[in-house]
């Protein structure tokens, strides 16, 4: 959700469980502040369930793993980081901040309940949603009356983002008073 802004001029927080993703973020945009970890509402000690080493489906929820057919091949604990203590601990920590793209195997939710929607403001907010009632997760299987009764919808909506737009699994949502210059 990135690339595209990166290739004009933008620069940001590239938060990632795999190391190799990591160490591919600082050669190819050394602008950005790359980060290794594991991102939850708080800093705990958590179980990671991995599939196999560069997988985008590795993941903290459970209720994803049991709905899956696939079993994870190995389930590691690790210590948790917020998102509020990595923005603290970079360069853009009194930075403006526009977009935040959330894609994290359904602990999204998780992940932003505990966010400082106040000091932070973001503009945009991108965040995959996943209906884990579905015994097939298929986008077409989406509804719009899942996305307006969820945790995510109801947290964002109530720290004043409208959804604008749906595509596949992601929901974009906007401040409600963003001002387009």
């Amino acid at each position: 959700n990135t690339y595209l802004l990166h290739r004009r001029g933008w620069k940001g927080i590239n938060i990632d469980l795999d190391k190799k993703s990591i160490n591919e973020f600082n050669k190819l945009r050394p602008r950005d502040h790359n980060v290794r970890g594991v991102v939850s509402d708080n800093e705990s000690i958590k179980e990671i369930f991995y599939y196999h080493e560069r997988s985008a489906i590795n993941t903290l929820s459970k209720d994803l793993v049991n709905l899956r057919k696939e079993k994870p091949k190995e389930i590691v604990r690790e210590k948790t980081i917020t998102l509020n203590k990595i923005i603290e601990a970079s360069p853009f920590k009194e930075k403006k901040i526009n977009l935040i793209s959330i894609d994290i195997e359904n602990h999204e939710y998780v992940a932003l309940k505990n966010f400082n929607f106040n000091k932070y403001d973001a503009d945009v907010i991108v965040t995959e949603i996943t209906d884990t009632t579905q015994s097939n997760l298929e986008v077409y299987n989406q509804s719009l009356e899942f996305i307006i009764n969820s945790k995510i919808y109801k947290l964002l909506i109530e720290n004043n983002y409208k959804l604008i737009n749906w595509i596949n699994s992601d929901l974009v949502f906007v401040k409600n008073n963003l001002k387009l210059k």
